[in-house]
């Protein structure tokens, strides 16, 4: 046997396993439903190096819920609601320890970004902490780990796209305006830390007019 590195997908056993592996595209897993609510949406799932976490928001009136799954789909935690009445629109992230989960919440009228963590056993680590004070609703938050704490991407309602950082304990440290729109509007933001260097952040999304919608 050559004992060379196993190519994904191939069918072929090339590091004599004893495993071959499926063709790609292949479903391994499932589906398996994991809600009982007729009102879930927006899910986001990370995975943690041995779970994945995933979150969705549940319920007419806005409900975040959190669960662990191992890689075969198997429940390693009980459904955990981390925010309730007016929560939307959810983003989950790991930091190599613990979940990052940011989210919209209007718990005071306005829908401001807010962030909670998790552990891999599903107990909620800090209370949902809001990272914006702007008195304006912000919309589709994106969160990643910079190394040291959280980056949260996210549209406000002028359509400019902007970011927050905070510290591992979730107190905001610095806010960036990424970009600032002379006409049309922001919208759909994507970012990713560089996987070398994790307090470099690179970022996507569409701007677009009434007329024109291009990806930078």
């Amino acid at each position: 046997c050559p004992m060379v590195p196993e190519v994904c997908g191939n069918e072929i056993d090339e590091n004599c396993d004893f495993v071959v592996d499926p063709p790609l595209g292949q479903l391994l897993v499932g589906p398996d439903q994991i809600t009982t609510s007729d009102w879930a949406k927006r899910p986001s799932i990370v995975w943690s190096g041995w779970s994945f976490g995933v979150v969705w928001e549940e319920g007419s009136t806005g409900n975040i819920s959190f669960q662990a799954f191992d890689d075969a789909g198997a429940m390693l935690t009980d459904i955990r609601s981390l925010a309730t009445a007016g929560a939307h629109q959810p983003w989950i992230a790991w930091n190599g320890s613990e979940f990052g989960i940011a989210f919209l919440w209007d718990a005071d009228g306005i829908n401001r970004i807010w962030i909670t963590t998790v552990d891999d056993a599903g107990n909620q680590l800090f209370d949902p902490h809001p990272v914006t004070n702007n008195a304006h609703d912000n919309a589709s938050p994106q969160l990643v780990w910079t190394g040291d704490g959280w980056a949260v991407l996210y549209i406000e309602p002028h359509g400019a796209l902007s970011f927050v950082r905070t510290d591992a304990n979730l107190t905001p440290v610095r806010t960036n305006q990424v970009a600032t729109p002379i006409t049309g509007n922001h919208s759909s933001p994507a970012m990713m830390a560089h996987p070398d260097h994790p307090d470099i952040l690179h970022v996507a999304a569409i701007h677009g007019t009434s007329t024109l919608s291009r990806v930078y």
